[in-house]
């Protein structure tokens, strides 16, 4: 393929008179804007477009799916024939990234003569993400429904450039339709083996990981399907060979970032019919169900509920605990106003005989972190259930505080222990008062009963902070209790799901 670029006539492409990309791949196609230029510019607009989609696949397989691939690779040592498979997909994709450099520098070498991307230039923090993502088995499973919904992208535009002629500009430049029509052939295979690395390894992780992945893929496709600086930069070096251009300006950048139609044009990475694997995949999996906002004209159900959103549900669950730590202090410094000192007189064999182990400050002081799981683990629909819930677990613990703010002696480690000063500092912002229910087991088994009960490692942590509770001598046994009914009660009362 190199050498049959290279024998072909060297001439510039606008010399040539030939568009490189069908005009329903170019971001402005079926615009007023665009129809109203004159023919010079419109093909020379499309040779600029054709351009960058080659710079966009040079740079996408040569910098991020051989990466991510290798990076995956190296994590299937028990499924050789999967390795193998992707062994040969590197080897193809590093001769794809030759056949396009080699396409730029011979189409255009006025732009290519000393570097390889002339319209597509990430930030440095964009590079340095796809530099780790790409290097970490959790961020390469990110990367692979980047990668699945790249590659069914350009298997789309090369069957478009296989017909190989535009209607209104005429033939592409063959130099063009070689590339894509040898890249179609590799790429159909590389389909295969994606759809083959997401049973064999996306569909395997636990469902609390999958679930956290899959939100930052989801983050990840959004910005995919968002115009890109790239298109601006065309527009930029259109308007500096033809300056009569630059009066419609504000029409063609509105056109390219805003769009001129409802139905999105074949050049969009996520319009329809573009991605028909990853669609389905996608709807196949309730982690990817946010996905359906993104892609045009398949979300033809009602709109998803705000509670349902996981920026949304993030934001909720950072904002919470913040209102509620507030409110405590402003009950607790009621309590201790308006009572004296009610010892918590229901002590049990277990809570005298109980060691006090320090180092349980840790699970005790992560219920903040815990607290946020369900941003990703509620099913849908089941968010507001849990902020019912929530709600109403902090009134009524709020109301028993004034009413009957119980107290126990809570115990420090030596003065000598590195955790003693640990102790001191809680205690000062957390007076040994308002013990009964516990808050910490109460919110804790709220986050299990909106889903963590599904996952081991989610349960084992919730018990941890719960036996935290008493084992760091905050809590006396009832206290407990009385949180897991309160809990339990108001869940159920939200009307809740187990």
């Amino acid at each position: 393929m190199v050498t049959l670029l290279r024998t072909m006539p060297a001439t510039a492409t606008i010399a040539n008179a030939m568009p490189c990309i069908p005009e329903a791949c170019t971001h402005l196609h079926g615009s007023r804007v665009l129809a109203g230029l004159p023919p010079a510019v419109r093909l020379r607009y499309n040779q600029l477009c054709g351009l960058m989609a080659a710079e966009q696949f040079l740079a996408f397989e040569e910098g991020v799916i051989c990466t991510a691939m290798r990076t995956m690779q190296r994590s299937l040592g028990s499924e050789p024939a999967v390795a193998q498979a992707i062994g040969t997909l590197i080897a193809d994709e590093r001769r794809h990234a030759g056949w396009f450099r080699t396409l730029l520098q011979t189409s255009a070498p006025w732009l290519y003569g000393d570097r390889e991307q002339h319209f597509t230039r990430l930030r440095p923090i964009e590079r340095l993400v796809l530099h780790l993502l790409a290097r970490q088995r959790d961020g390469a499973l990110i990367l692979l429904w980047f990668i699945h919904v790249i590659e069914e992208h350009s298997v789309a535009l090369s069957r478009a450039m296989e017909r190989g002629t535009c209607p209104s500009l005429g033939r592409i430049d063959p130099r063009f339709v070689a590339v894509h029509r040898a890249h179609l052939v590799d790429e159909m295979a590389h389909l295969e083996v994606n759809t083959t690395l997401v049973t064999t390894m996306w569909d395997r992780l636990p469902r609390w990981r999958r679930r956290i992945l899959g939100a930052f893929a989801t983050v990840l496709l959004r910005n995919l399907a968002r115009p890109k600086r790239a298109n601006l930069r065309v527009l930029q070096h259109l308007m500096r060979e033809y300056p009569e251009v630059a009066e419609h300006r504000a029409a063609l950048a509105h056109a390219v970032l805003v769009g001129f139609r409802r139905d999105a044009p074949a050049s969009d990475i996520l319009a329809p019919g573009q991605h028909p694997r990853s669609l389905s995949a996608w709807v196949e999996r309730e982690e990817f169900a946010q996905l359906s906002a993104v892609c045009w004209g398949v979300s033809s159900a009602a709109p998803q509920p705000w509670h349902d959103r996981p920026t949304w549900r993030f934001g909720v669950v950072l904002l919470l605990p913040l209102l509620t730590s507030l409110c405590y202090t402003a009950v607790s410094t009621l309590s201790s106003a308006w009572h004296s000192t009610m010892p918590n007189a229901f002590r049990t064999t277990f809570d005298q005989q109980a060691p006090l182990l320090p180092w349980m400050i840790i699970p005790y002081v992560s219920l903040g972190a815990f607290c946020l799981l369900p941003a990703w683990l509620c099913p849908s629909g089941s968010f507001l259930r849990l902020l019912r819930a929530t709600l109403a677990t902090t009134l009524i613990a709020y109301a028993i505080f004034l009413v009957s703010p119980l107290t126990i002696d809570r115990p420090l480690p030596e003065t000598s222990s590195a955790w003693s000063a640990v102790f001191l500092q809680l205690h000062a912002l957390d007076a040994p008062h308002n013990t009964l229910p516990s808050l910490h087991v109460a919110y804790t088994t709220l986050v299990a009963c909106a889903g963590g009960f599904r996952s081991l490692p989610v349960v084992v942590w919730g018990s941890t902070i719960v036996a935290s509770t008493v084992l760091t001598g905050q809590h006396q046994v009832l206290d407990v209790a009385a949180g897991i009914v309160l809990a339990v009660t108001c869940w159920w009362w939200s009307g809740g799901k187990w």
